[in-house]
């Protein structure tokens, strides 16, 4: 099968995709570096990689992974992670600090500049964070929860901004998530494919935290949800709807910049066919970047090589 990239549109380094590069961010095998995946990389030049909490065992190790996906896949190679604080963090203690969820922080901008620094530091070019997403007053979403700075979108907004900024100093790549909002799907999408039954009326109050960010001119990059909006597309969740990404996301939002799609790898998706057909839908919806998580090294090498 062979896949057919989407092309973005320009913008700054880290968020915009060389011509050389293929259009998936891939997860590393392990805490080191094989030989066999340095050649693979080397040859196909992947966006970039996300690491996890097996990757990052000790600073002196994680910052050598770093240094070495970077010397196989070429230096203009994005590394990324999700570490938001609280439980998403895939660098913990002992080694590096530990921070607050989004709804227990008390100066969002010094918190999300010490996390930049530490990112940094180690070898990171890119934060899967913020979480703009919106819980409703005494709404439930299990995927959520306290990764949720508040009820109320206009603060979502605001501490967003100030998280973007704290990242942004300490030349961290912010990604926003979820697209268009995760906030008022009550099952997880790891596990379940969440369907949101809210009007499209109801829906603009998720969608601000979002076009905040994107009206404050800073230079951001942004992730999809599998989440189905029956108010939108029925039969598509976000990532993989062309109405939801063209309409929604580059329409009401206004999001203009690299657009990821959420780990490809989630049962939400199970029912839309194989990885190469996953990615090749999310591609085809408007995603710039696909992420098939956790994929062997083989079905990596067959990823890369339908690109």
């Amino acid at each position: 099968m062979q896949i057919t990239p989407h092309q973005p549109e320009g913008g700054h380094a880290l968020s915009s995709l060389a011509r050389h590069q293929k259009p998936v961010m891939l997860t590393p095998q392990g805490a080191e570096l094989s030989p066999e995946e340095a050649d693979l990389y080397s040859k196909h030049k992947p966006y970039g990689f996300i690491l996890f909490a097996k990757h990052c065992e000790t600073p002196a190790q994680v910052q050598k992974l770093c240094a070495d996906l970077k010397a196989a896949a070429g230096e203009d190679c994005v590394i990324a992670v999700d570490q938001e604080g609280g439980r998403v963090a895939r660098m913990r203690g002992p080694h590096w600090p530990e921070f607050k969820p989004a709804a227990d922080m008390d100066d969002v901008y010094q918190t999300y500049l010490e996390l930049g620094g530490m990112l940094k530091e180690n070898g990171f070019d890119m934060d899967f964070a913020p979480c703009l997403d919106v819980v409703p007053m005494g709404g439930r979403s299990d995927a959520i929860g306290d990764r949720c700075f508040s009820s109320d979108p206009k603060t979502v907004g605001d501490k967003g901004i100030q998280s973007l900024k704290g990242l942004s100093d300490r030349d961290v790549t912010p990604v926003i998530k979820h697209m268009p909002g995760h906030g008022r799907a009550e099952e997880d999408s790891h596990y379940f494919l969440p369907v949101v039954k809210a009007t499209a009326e109801e829906l603009k109050d998720d969608l601000k935290p979002f076009q905040m960010a994107v009206q404050s001119g800073l230079d951001i990059c942004g992730m999809t949800c599998h989440v189905i909006y029956e108010a939108w597309d029925k039969d598509h969740p976000a990532t993989l709807s062309q109405t939801v990404i063209g309409d929604i996301i580059r329409g009401d939002i206004g999001f203009k910049g690299l657009l990821f799609s959420d780990d490809l790898a989630m049962k939400a998706l199970a029912r839309y066919g194989d990885m190469p057909t996953r990615i090749q839908l999310c591609l085809d919806a408007g995603c710039d970047i696909a992420l098939p998580c956790h994929t062997t090294l083989e079905e990596s090498k067959v990823i890369l090589e339908s690109l």
